[in-house]
């Protein structure tokens, strides 16, 4: 706890090595819960707003479905604030990865 805090007066503090420890679980626990969340969206068909280039991603653009899950697909720039379906096939990097449906 922070100095100064009412909690820093406590007894019985846990050790450093223990928070440690808690956090690594947590943070591993919350990667697995985002990848499990992100693997439903594979193999159907989402509605995605497009909002800008990849950047890093040469001929892709990026977007959000109504979850707020970022997507990217091949695209044009002019495509670019357009509601669009897009399959998704993959996760890549921690982004849902699908192409434009005509």
């Amino acid at each position: 706890p922070r100095k100064g805090t009412p909690a820093a007066t406590f007894e019985n503090q846990v050790q450093a090595k223990d928070k440690e420890e808690r956090s690594h679980k947590l943070i591993a626990l919350g990667h697995d819960l985002e990848k499990s969340f992100m693997e439903q969206f594979i193999g159907r068909q989402v509605m995605v707003l497009f909002e800008e280039e990849c950047p890093g991603w040469q001929g892709f653009i990026e977007g959000y479905t109504n979850q707020y899950v970022r997507v990217m697909a091949k695209g044009k720039p002019s495509q670019e604030g357009k509601l669009l379906a897009v399959m998704i096939e993959k996760i890549d990097q921690g982004n849902l990865v699908g192409r434009v449906l005509e």
